[in-house]
């Protein structure tokens, strides 16, 4: 037996006996023996250790504790539905379990798959019920112990609360508002929430806080959905999960974004010959509000276009300032209608010139006096040195002949830059003379004269 061993480990064959022929066998006969013995050794420990891993992992069992896991109440909605009833409170909540099994299966558990709940399938009415702890375990586990066998359930009737809610309850926690702006009106979806839950809860509940947790930068109105949140007597917001708001996920807030500024007003001549310095507005600036692109782009108010060549020397007027989507204010934030204004022309130096040929098309059916007024005080010497030579009136052909008013007077070239009509009067039906007529400037047609 010994020999056969020995055989084993030596690849195969006995050796022979001491004194024995063999003695001399070859060196390296010998030592790729010695080399296949520690290979079958290593194979026989490996298989060992096999075995004793599997034979631990697949039999020896363990035990592992799980710690807080939630009791859940199976059955609540068909118990809400048949009989009106909601879980009030709970004693206990949580428990803690100890679990067996073997150790590669235990291992393997987590503890989202132990379940821990009471079964409300047996309650029809409101009270309070002690209830037994089931535990659920995957397959091949085994609940040991558990902390918590039983608790006590408080079931109540549900009930509802109609709340109302405004642009008070809105917090804009999240967002941050560009230089200049600030938040405007304020639009919600609905107006009021529905509460529902047992009539214990619904007491706590004072009101009720509408957050909007969204991160931006507000440069502009926008819209957003708001979470809402019930508060109790002290605004401290109430965590009971028995209690549902109805709308809670369809609440849409309409926010407006809002930016003002000062900016000056101002009045402008419709031929362009109205300079600041020929009328005075009060108030002179306003404070404007709106959105904040318009806002910034508003450089000044336009109060009023006015045709200077129909003002008077001394002419006071009141206009209305109104833009569309600008809200206007004066300095006090007073919102401003109208403005006042007063036009001083009578530092304007003026000359009146008569015997201004009239022509009809292209022929001279007449004469005018035409008051002429220069554009500054500059202008005073050419406007003075004004004569019939230098003025043309074009009358419409689609109006009678001798209508005034639908006259336009038109000035040599060289002085369209200094002066303008202001009056056109006297028509007299007999043409000027021959050498007033022959120095007539027939640059500008009739027609984009009257223009």
């Amino acid at each position: 037996m010994w020999n056969k061993i020995k055989a084993f480990f030596s690849g195969g064959s006995v050796p022979a006996e001491e004194g024995g022929d063999n003695r001399h066998v070859d060196y390296t006969v010998q030592k790729n023996r010695k080399f296949d013995m520690i290979a079958r050794i290593l194979a026989v420990l490996a298989a060992l250790l096999l075995w004793t891993y599997v034979v631990s992992t697949t039999t020896v069992s363990e035990e592992q504790d799980f710690s807080l896991i939630p009791v859940v109440c199976n059955g609540e909605e068909s118990m809400r539905s048949e009989y009106g009833l909601v879980v009030q409170a709970i004693s206990i909540d949580t428990l803690n379990v100890r679990l067996m099994g073997n150790r590669q299966d235990l291992r393997a558990v987590t503890a989202e798959q132990v379940k821990a709940y009471v079964s409300l399938a047996e309650i029809d009415a409101a009270g309070e019920y002690e209830l037994k702890v089931y535990v659920d375990v995957p397959s091949g586990i085994t609940v040991v112990s558990q902390s918590v066998s039983q608790v006590v359930v408080e079931v109540d009737r549900t009930a509802q609360k109609t709340i109302t809610i405004s642009e008070e309850n809105l917090s804009l926690r999240g967002w941050t508002l560009s230089d200049g702006c600030f938040f405007g009106d304020t639009a919600l979806s609905v107006d009021t929430l529905t509460v529902e839950g047992p009539t214990m809860s619904l007491q706590k509940v004072a009101g009720v806080e509408l957050r909007s947790d969204v991160i931006g930068d507000a440069n502009g109105s926008f819209t957003v959905t708001a979470t809402p949140y019930l508060l109790d007597s002290k605004g401290n917001i109430i965590t009971d999960s028995a209690l549902t708001i109805r709308e809670a996920g369809q609440i849409k807030i309409s926010v407006e974004v809002l930016k003002s500024k000062t900016v000056p007003l101002k009045v402008q001549g419709k031929h362009g010959y109205l300079t600041a310095e020929q009328y005075k507005l009060s108030p002179a600036i306003a404070v404007i509000e709106g959105d904040p692109k318009t806002v910034d782009s508003t450089e000044f108010l336009t109060v009023a276009v006015v045709d200077e060549t129909k003002l008077s020397s001394n002419q006071k007027s009141i206009f209305e300032l109104k833009v569309d989507g600008l809200k206007i204010s004066d300095v006090h934030n007073i919102p401003l209608a109208n403005v006042n204004a007063e036009f001083d022309l009578s530092a304007l130096p003026t000359h009146v010139v008569k015997q201004v040929p009239v022509l009809r098309g292209s022929e001279a059916v007449g004469s005018v006096t035409v008051t002429v007024r220069g554009v500054s005080t500059d202008v005073a010497a050419i406007v003075q040195a004004l004569t019939a030579r230098d003025i043309t009136v074009y009358a419409d052909t689609e109006q009678p002949e001798g209508t005034v008013s639908a006259m336009t007077a038109v000035f040599t070239e060289n002085l369209r830059a200094y002066v303008y009509a202001v009056e056109i009067s006297d028509y007299d039906d007999t043409p000027p003379s021959e050498d007033v007529i022959g120095n007539l400037d027939h640059e500008i047609a009739p027609l984009e004269a009257a223009q």
